[in-house]
């Protein structure tokens, strides 16, 4: 399971939640102190489930839900944490505590809000309501059967691509953070010895002066660089200024480089192009360009179904 902070797996998503423990009720089941059945088998219901004040057919239902589920697996966070819900839902059908979702909370923002209007979309149809900043799911609303068919369709997309490229993504963000915080003496020694060939800045409204903004995990940078400065004075200044091990796993090939100026964006082979001006390569008067895990792009191409070749 993604790690997202905090004591323990269990109290992290609790905190995601926004949920309190329970006081003053008999039994203790490790679950905020409530004793409740859950469902012991795959619950049974009716053919038929209900949404708001519209009945909806269950194959209507179990449409929308694949569709929401299928986006949702884009951010495994989202995923993981909505997982989380519905299993302590049916584990615990009487306890209320787990029938409210605090949306106001940071915790719950940088989970299930990664995805968007698709993790609210997949509360309401499960029968959810919003009043606030809560979606709360009311007993008239409540359909184990709907909540049971909600959490077997997010965890099959568990084995979905796009829910393990998003698990990769995770990874690479946390190496790159890391590696931004390291203030070792060994680690500046390193930045230092990138800054010889570091190009000097041009002023800004300068002739020949391109802009050149990079994305890598969640660091976002920006500099001026001349057109005819190359590639390889770009990932020098990010090895000086960012981390030194970015050259490094550039040069082996471990991470990779994508100019993002296009669409769809194109995969720069950097051991062809190191030493080819910006304007050269078309980052010019300005351009993006993102570095990533090695194959994110590739993956990413099949799953959009995009043909194209790098440069």
């Amino acid at each position: 399971m993604v790690q997202y902070g905090g004591s323990s797996p269990q109290a992290r998503m609790k905190n995601i939640f926004g949920w309190k423990s329970a006081k003053g009720r008999s039994g203790n089941d490790n679950n905020g102190g409530v004793a409740t059945e859950g469902y012991r088998t795959r619950p049974t219901g009716r053919r038929r489930v209900r949404n708001g004040n519209d009945a909806v057919d269950m194959k209507d239902f179990e449409r929308k839900l694949e569709i929401i589920t299928a986006r949702i697996a884009e951010w495994p966070q989202s995923v993981d944490a909505l997982i989380f819900l519905l299993e302590k839902l049916l584990q615990n059908p009487k306890d209320p505590k787990f029938k409210q979702v605090n949306t106001s909370k940071s915790a719950f923002k940088n989970s299930v809000g990664k995805c968007g209007h698709w993790g609210p979309d997949l509360l309401t149809l499960l029968g959810f309501q919003q009043a606030g900043d809560y979606y709360l799911l009311k007993k008239n609303f409540e359909d184990p059967v709907r909540l049971f068919m909600g959490k077997t369709s997010l965890e099959s997309v568990k084995q979905s691509e796009l829910y393990l490229l998003g698990k990769e993504k995770i990874a690479f963000r946390k190496a790159v953070k890391e590696s931004i915080k390291d203030a070792s003496n060994e680690e500046q020694r390193r930045r230092e010895g990138f800054r010889t060939d570091v190009p000097v800045e041009p002023p800004a409204g300068a002739a020949g002066t391109t802009s050149v903004r990079v994305y890598c995990g969640d660091a976002d940078v920006r500099r001026n660089f001349q057109s005819d400065h190359t590639l390889k004075g770009v990932i020098m200044w990010l090895g000086a200024t960012l981390s030194s091990i970015l050259p490094e796993k550039l040069d082996e090939g471990e991470w990779e480089l994508v100019d993002r100026s296009y669409y769809p964006p194109k995969l720069l082979n950097v051991e062809q192009v190191k030493d080819s001006t910006l304007m050269a390569l078309n980052i010019w008067p300005s351009g993006e360009i993102e570095i990533q895990s090695a194959g994110t792009h590739e993956k990413e191409r099949e799953l959009n179904g995009i043909k194209e070749k790098s440069i």
